[in-house]
Order: C-alpha cells, then sequence, then structure tokens
C-alpha cells in the first residue's frame, strides 16, 4: 500500500535525483567556448597575442634595431649628395670596384655594402654580373683556404656547424645562403667545413646570394632617383624574398628536428 501511494501521490527516489540534477545544470552558468579546446577556432587577437609571446628576446632585438637604422636611414638619406656620390663612384676604376668586392668579403667585410657599391658603380645588369663573378670567386676562395689552412684556424664555426647538425650537404647549402643572423663571412666558411662539395656550394649558396643581392644592387642603381613607385616595388620584392626563405627556414627546421628525434 506504501509502495503504490509513493508511485501515485509522489517521486520516486530515483525520480528525485534525475529533477535534482536536472536543476542544477539550468542553474549554473554555462561557460563560454575558449580557443584552448578542442574544435573551437582561435580568434584573430589570440592568434597575435600567441605569436607576439613566442618571441624570443633576440628577435625583438634585432626586430627593433632594423627598425631604427631604417628610421635613421630614410632621415639621413637626404642629407647625403646623392649625385656627387654617383660622380665619384663613376670615376673609381671598373676593375678595382670588382677587385675590392671579390677580396674584402673573405675577411669579414659587409659584402651588402659592396653589393651597394656595385650598383652605384655598374648599370644593373654589370652590376648584377659583377656580383655573381665575385660572389662564385668567394665561394670558390673560401673553399680552397678551408683546404690549405689548419683545422685550428676554423675553430670559432663550432658554435655554427652545432646548429646544423643532422642537415645533409643540401640543406645545409640552403640554410647557410637563408638563415637570419648568419654573417656572409660565416657562410663562406662553414660549407667546407661541413664537407659540401664545391659544385653544390656554388650551384645552390651561390645562386641565393645572387638572387638576394640583386636587392642591394637595384637599390644602388637607383638611388639618386628614388620614387615612392621605386621603393615600393623594390620592398615588396624584398618581401617575396623574405618570406620564401622565412618558409624554407621554417620547413627544413621542422625536418631536421623529425630526423633527430628518430635518430635519437
Amino acid at each position: 500500500m506504501s509502495g503504490g501511494g509513493a508511485g501515485a501521490g509522489g517521486l520516486s527516489a530515483e525520480d528525485a535525483e534525475g529533477a535534482a540534477s536536472r536543476l542544477a545544470s539550468s542553474s549554473s552558468p554555462r561557460e563560454a567556448p575558449t580557443a584552448d579546446r578542442p574544435g573551437t577556432a582561435p580568434t584573430l587577437r589570440e592568434r597575435v597575442a600567441a605569436r607576439w609571446r613566442a618571441l624570443t628576446r633576440r628577435q625583438i632585438v634585432f626586430g627593433v634595431l632594423g627598425l631604427a637604422a631604417l628610421l635613421a636611414i630614410i632621415l639621413g638619406w637626404r642629407a647625403v649628395d646623392m649625385e656627387a656620390f654617383h660622380a665619384w663612384m663613376q670615376r673609381l676604376p671598373a676593375l678595382m670596384v670588382t677587385g675590392v668586392v671579390g677580396v674584402l668579403p673573405l675577411v669579414g667585410f659587409p659584402v651588402s655594402a659592396l653589393h651597394l657599391a656595385s650598383g652605384v658603380r655598374f648599370p644593373f645588369w654589370t652590376g648584377l654580373f659583377v656580383v655573381a663573378v665575385t660572389t662564385m670567386f668567394h665561394h670558390t676562395a673560401a673553399w680552397a683556404l678551408v683546404r690549405a689552412l689548419p683545422e685550428r684556424c676554423f675553430a670559432r664555426l663550432e658554435p655554427w656547424r652545432k646548429k646544423l647538425a643532422g642537415a645533409g650537404h643540401w640543406e645545409a647549402a640552403v640554410l647557410c645562403s637563408i638563415l637570419p643572423g648568419m654573417p656572409y663571412t660565416v657562410q663562406l666558411y662553414l660549407l667546407p667545413v661541413m664537407n659540401v662539395p664545391l659544385r653544390l656550394i656554388c650551384l645552390v649558396s651561390g645562386t641565393l646570394h645572387i638572387v638576394r643581392a640583386s636587392v642591394t644592387v637595384i637599390l644602388g642603381n637607383i638611388s639618386a632617383d628614388l620614387t615612392v613607385g621605386r621603393v615600393s616595388a623594390l620592398a615588396a620584392w624584398y618581401l617575396l624574398i623574405v618570406l620564401v626563405c622565412g618558409y624554407t627556414v621554417k620547413r627544413m627546421r621542422r625536418g631536421l628536428a623529425a630526423a633527430r628525434e628518430q635518430t635519437g
């Protein structure tokens, strides 16, 4: 009798527990979906914040220095009499300019400044030809010096060599040509130290350096008559090179990391 009365006029224990759980779930506030949960895409603001947090201190410092250098160039460009500078460069013997461009990078002189001077001294295609010939000479001379000099002369390259640990000859040649922050002189001597064949060095590293140097040669060539259109086109070409190089470096670093994990 008592059991029948409970079933007709009241709730059973199971029904009471179910009603309580439904009431609790309906009264508790629902949590908004976040980007951390699987199946939800992060917003643009969250992606930008994640990229910013991923930047290293070194990358931030180099970025600030790069912006400061660009600002200094923009502000100081008009203070330089470019017509007089071009006229002075035109009076220099072409053979002497080519010899300077061919020798100084082997001892650490910044190659970009020399490529800029080539663009000022020669027409574009002649300047690019001078850069191509001297670049191939740089790689050949560095390869010969590595084999002629004692190994202790290149001991300072060991930290750079460790960064490319696990890379094959082709990967090393590509990375040495486009890896940010690696000085040109290091690139010249590191590949022969890693026993990369000279033919591959000239084919891969030499070609990539010539393509990158085209920006500097063009800048030197048009430096006396800069316009917004020319600067914009040059900036677009340089940005394209940077994006391609950055994507290539990222892909190759992932491949090297995977290879290192497989080999332990």
